[in-house]
């Protein structure tokens, strides 16, 4: 009887700390970035920022476990932006933000990546017929926009940012990493509170537009009249470029 006794009790402590594991909350991860030379950067995770100031290194601590959306934003030695999906795991990660001026494009490297995408360094230039016919095998894909689904994630995230010139920052981010349509910039330029900082992000999108020449249709998100003759001042001397 009293080996019984035994065999029970040790039986239930068993359980007792194999139930204790099962429900301890998973380790957080820490993601540690640093630049490959003299690049200064801003980190967002899930859209929220999580430096302040530009630096050339930044830890970001206690991830849950998991799929996260990473964009590193640029300031030196030039405005550029990074969007990667990140598997995250448990402890620490290592990962490098490197600039290349060769293509001007900004990288995110090591850690475990599900996705980047490198932000271009101009909008494709659409193929001539001329192009087509002399040489139609080595005509590049037009990029797909970002699907709308995910534009409307970007424009969510970005009216739960409290602060102005961070919101600013953001919305920049995602123009930059992300191929977009008129329609969808403006969804997001929608999202900014102050009318000049609406010009000032539509004013950079530009650059990064899969449909510049509907690009006068973002005129109709800006409030003062001022604002808009200055936005289309910036469009007429992009095209002549």
């Amino acid at each position: 009887m009293k080996k019984f006794c035994t065999f029970l009790f040790t039986t239930a402590l068993l359980c007792v700390s194999l139930s204790a594991q099962h429900g301890r909350p998973p380790q957080e991860g820490n993601l540690s970035f640093a630049a490959a030379g003299n690049e200064k950067f801003v980190v967002y995770v899930d859209g929220a920022p999580h430096s302040g100031k530009p630096s050339s290194n930044a830890l970001v601590k206690d991830i849950f476990p998991g799929t996260h959306d990473v964009i590193v934003v640029l300031s030196k030695p030039e405005e550029r932006a990074a969007y990667a999906r990140i598997h995250v795991k448990p402890g620490p990660q290592k990962l490098t933000v490197s600039y290349s001026r060769h293509d001007k494009a900004l990288h995110i490297e090591g850690g475990e990546p599900e996705r980047t995408v490198p932000q271009p360094s101009s909008r494709p230039t659409p193929p001539t017929n001329d192009d087509r016919r002399n040489n139609p095998q080595h005509i590049p894909a037009s990029p797909q926009p970002v699907a709308d689904r995910e534009v409307s994630e970007m424009a969510n995230r970005l009216r739960t940012e409290p602060f102005n010139r961070n919101r600013l920052d953001l919305a920049k981010s995602y123009a930059a990493s992300r191929p977009m349509t008129v329609s969808q910039l403006v969804l997001l330029a929608a999202t900014i509170d102050l009318d000049n900082d609406r010009l000032e992000f539509l004013k950079y999108a530009y650059d990064y537009c899969l449909d510049p020449m509907h690009y006068n249709r973002t005129l109709d998100v800006l409030t003062f009249s001022s604002n808009r003759q200055n936005l289309l001042k910036h469009i007429e001397q992009k095209r002549k470029k």
